[in-house]
Order: C-alpha cells, then structure tokens, then sequence
C-alpha cells in the first residue's frame, strides 16, 4: 500500500453521495480505488496536473521530434517524460525558455541515471547523448526555493544524426 493512504473494509451501509464538487488541488497523484458489491476492487493512480511526478506513473513515450510545454505545478514538484528512441543515434534533450533555475536528468526505465545538467543563470539546458533503441525517462525539477508558479516551460528532444562509436 501506498504511504499514506488509509484503507477500509466496504461497508455494507449505502455509498455517501456528494451533493458539492470534490475540488482538490492540482498537485502529485490520487489513487483511486472501487470496489464492487461482489468484492472485485479496481485500482488506479491518476496524476494531477500536466505530467506525472513519479517516474513509474509515465504512460506515454514520445518519439523524437518532439516539442512540448509543461509547467511545475508546485515548490518540490518534478515533471517525468518519457521518451522512445527508434534507432540509435545522438539526441538533444533540451529544456527551452525556463526563467528558473530548472535541472535536467535522463535515465533508464530501471532508474539508472544517464545524464543530467542544471540551468546556471541560462534559460535554456540541454543534454546530448548517444541513445540506442529503447524507452528513457527524463526528469524536470527545481529546487523549493526556486519554484515560480507563473513560469512554464518547453522540453524538446530531436535526432541530431547518426552515432559514432
């Protein structure tokens, strides 16, 4: 179970309607889980907001070419990508137009860090890396003090050409 989070048995007593709307603020991950009168429980882990902040929680893989924005949602908060490389070559990640002091990683999906590089008074940073096929993730933070929630900014990663060995 996750930390945290409160389970209870069904009850057997009417479900509670809501009669106003849940609002809850745009921040990490909700878990969601429904049981039916028979038992069967389903469980799923929505993210709030843009992107998710936990790396096992990204679903989709871009392919390069790709340029997006997105925006830290919170002081703390980390925005995970994922990326699908076809054919090996060398790759720039960029992180663009980011006022902040933003830092830049990759990784394998098992974790394991790749590259990583952090924004010194620059707007823009980027990695460039040799990649062969497979799926990568790549990681948005900035540190507590640095977040800005008028900010936004744009990930970028494109092929720039074959791999030399």
């Amino acid at each position: 179970m996750d930390p945290g989070v409160t389970e209870r048995q069904p009850s057997r007593l009417p479900c509670p309607l809501y009669e106003q709307p849940l609002r809850l603020p745009a921040r990490g991950e909700l878990v969601v889980r429904a049981t039916d009168r028979a038992g069967n429980a389903a469980r799923k882990i929505v993210t709030l907001g843009d992107r998710p902040s936990r790396p096992e929680l990204v679903e989709r893989f871009n392919t390069p070419h790709f340029n997006e924005s997105a925006r830290l949602q919170y002081a703390g908060d980390e925005d995970w990508w994922g990326l699908e490389i076809v054919q090996p070559g060398m790759y720039d990640i960029q992180l663009l137009a980011s006022p902040e002091p933003y830092e830049l990683a990759m990784y394998t999906v098992d974790g394991d860090p790749l590259a990583d590089a952090a924004a010194n008074g620059s707007r823009s940073i980027g990695l460039r890396e040799r990649l062969d096929p497979g799926r990568y993730l790549v990681r948005v933070h900035s540190e507590p003090d640095a977040y800005n929630p008028g900010s936004s900014y744009r990930l970028r990663a494109t092929n720039v050409g074959e791999a030399r060995p």
